[in-house]
């Protein structure tokens, strides 16, 4: 909430908007709370913050189908970012707007008490301060940690998350496959770009040798398939297509012209793409089917 304050002040902006999944009934009632203390404690502004419960869709964390919700529609992307047309725009007003994630805004306050040298006796010379991971699947303990950037992803999925045996590891949906020999890569935007990968929002999906890939990656491509808003006929049609062609292989029916029509439909989905969401498919099933050939292509 002080974070959202200080970036109300420093834009010179009227109003400050938190979006949360509606289901996320106990974060949305301590967001209130906090706001509400804030306003109570007679904190500049505090009452022009509002609470925005949405739906549990993925592209709600979209910056522009983020704006699409506070407006009171459905959660679907923009054309036109939110840095040019914003919150309420109408055609003599486009009220240009800062989406920040809550990770970044959550820093503003500590900086600015402690500074900025403070923030960087963490983290890495390009990267500096903590970040916040979450780690699920194949590890004997799930959780969410905050580290300092720079820590090794090794680190974070033996020997605090306790993996073994790790066959395959996903950065969210939206990035390729990581393989054992990165696993002591730095965790830092820049580190992992360097890889081909991305680090996204600083959640990983661990997945060990007793797992079939080929099921691992149809399970990702069908919750892709199933989140497009269908705008886009690319993503719409070849979001679908790739997991149907996946499914095809799971199944034992699947040939040769499966595999290659995956491979061109990677290639194809983001055309003219709104949103970030066709370039998961892209990336997500594209990577595994070249680094598990020989699953892909087993009989």
């Amino acid at each position: 909430i002080e974070g959202v304050l200080v970036a109300m002040h420093a834009v010179g902006a009227e109003r400050g908007y938190i979006g949360v999944k509606a289901r996320f009934d106990r974060e949305l009632r301590r967001l209130v709370e906090a706001r509400d203390a804030c306003i109570d404690a007679g904190w500049p502004r505090a009452a022009e913050v509002r609470i925005v419960p949405g739906p549990d869709e993925y592209l709600f964390g979209e910056e522009s189908a983020l704006l699409e919700v506070i407006e009171g529609k459905l959660p679907l992307p923009r054309i036109v970012p939110p840095y040019q047309t914003g919150l309420f725009a109408t055609m003599t007003q486009s009220n240009p707007t800062v989406v920040n994630n809550v990770e970044t805004l959550a820093h503003v306050a500590q900086i600015l008490r402690e500074g900025a040298a403070w923030f960087r006796e963490v983290g890495t010379a390009e990267a500096a301060g903590t970040m916040v991971f979450t780690v699920l699947g194949d590890v004997a303990r799930a959780g969410v940690h905050e580290l300092a950037l720079g820590t090794s992803l090794r680190t974070l999925l033996e020997d605090i998350a306790g993996a073994t045996d790790i066959q395959a590891v996903y950065s969210g949906t939206s990035n390729t496959v990581i393989t054992p020999d990165l696993l002591d890569l730095p965790m830092d935007f820049d580190s992992f770009a360097e890889a081909g990968t991305g680090l996204g929002s600083g959640g990983f999906a661990v997945y060990d040798t007793s797992r079939d890939i080929v099921q691992v990656t149809a399970a990702l491509a069908r919750f892709l398939a199933v989140e497009s808003c269908g705008q886009c006929l690319a993503c719409k049609l070849g979001t679908t297509e790739i997991f149907e062609r996946l499914d095809s292989l799971l199944r034992g029916e699947g040939t040769a012209t499966d595999i290659e029509e995956i491979r061109k439909r990677t290639l194809t989905v983001p055309d003219q793409n709104r949103c970030y969401l066709p370039v998961g498919p892209a990336l997500l099933v594209r990577s595994p089917v070249a680094e598990f050939a020989d699953a892909f292509e087993a009989p």
